[in-house]
């Protein structure tokens, strides 16, 4: 039940309120100068059901906002996940399909690594968790490796460290939408509890 905490702090009030009366009642037949007591027992009992009804308005703004809060964090993190595939998809279609000279290929894994750190290094990453971060990682060591292959000319058929790049990103890409399935249907799952 939704509000089965409240209707038993509900029912508690209203027993204490009722006992109340009933107190009140008894002091009234028993003391001469009851109305004071009277008027102290009514303020009481107004003071505890007025601070319950504010206790439930708290607890309502509170849960409302920590839901706000995960709404917009769910949303964030479709954001960056969305981001970070848009550029994967956009390196796949950057890479040579076929030997280049060397300074192509300098240049080509230089950028590639600078725009990767930048990517990684964003903020928006660092919330995706650690399965995302890791296979971007993956891809960054490996940019880095073969920079430095390329650099110092040990790599004759550099359609293999191609090759292996868009390997790497393939996996990146799969980790990338299983994290992205899990927090749409976590952002669906909550949209359809509100």
């Amino acid at each position: 039940m939704k509000y089965e905490r409240e209707i038993t702090l509900l029912i508690i009030v209203s027993i204490i309120g009722m006992n109340t009366l009933l107190y009140t009642w008894l002091i009234n037949m028993l003391f001469i100068d009851s109305e004071t007591i009277t008027a102290g027992l009514i303020a009481f009992v107004g003071a505890i059901i007025g601070g319950y009804i504010t206790l439930i308005g708290v607890n309502k703004t509170i849960s409302e906002n920590r839901r706000k809060d995960d709404l917009i964090s769910l949303a964030t993190k479709l954001n960056a996940i969305n981001k970070i595939r848009d550029y994967l998809y956009i390196v796949l279609k950057k890479i040579p399909h076929e030997d280049q000279d060397f300074e192509f290929n300098l240049h080509f894994w230089g950028e590639l690594h600078h725009t990767l750190i930048l990517e990684i290094s964003s903020l928006e990453v660092l919330i995706l968790g650690r399965n995302v971060t890791n296979a971007l990682n993956i891809i960054g060591e490996l940019t880095v490796k073969s920079r430095i292959d390329v650099f110092r000319k040990d790599v004759t058929e550099h359609h293999e460290l191609y090759s292996d790049l868009q390997e790497e990103i393939y996996r990146c890409l799969e980790v990338i939408d299983n994290e992205r399935k899990n927090i749409t249907q976590r952002y669906n799952e909550f949209i359809e509890n509100s």
